[in-house]
């Protein structure tokens, strides 16, 4: 088999080059902590402006969350769930 045919799929094993930059930056602790507070007053905005609802708020605490998350995995050097959604198409 052609040494090209087999990195055919990618995949834990053979990580893309847009996953091994984004494993990259996200290791970065200051740019998870930019994101972290981006994430969480992004939150705070949708809380905020937001009509009444309970989606709404739903979305309100889970990017805050996600935020909040993100600068408590940077404080104690841990890859964040945003890290380990991305990334998306």
């Amino acid at each position: 088999m052609h040494q090209h045919l087999k990195n055919i799929g990618g995949g834990v094993a053979n990580p893309s080059r847009v996953e091994k930059w984004v494993n990259k930056i996200m290791e970065s602790r200051a740019i998870t902590i930019g994101i972290g507070v981006f994430f969480a007053v992004l939150g705070v905005i949708i809380a905020f402006t937001a009509e009444n609802g309970a989606l709404s708020y739903l979305a309100a605490v889970t990017v805050g969350g996600l935020g909040i998350e993100a600068i408590y995995s940077a404080i104690r050097n841990r890859r964040s769930l945003i890290s380990r959604i991305g990334p998306l198409p």
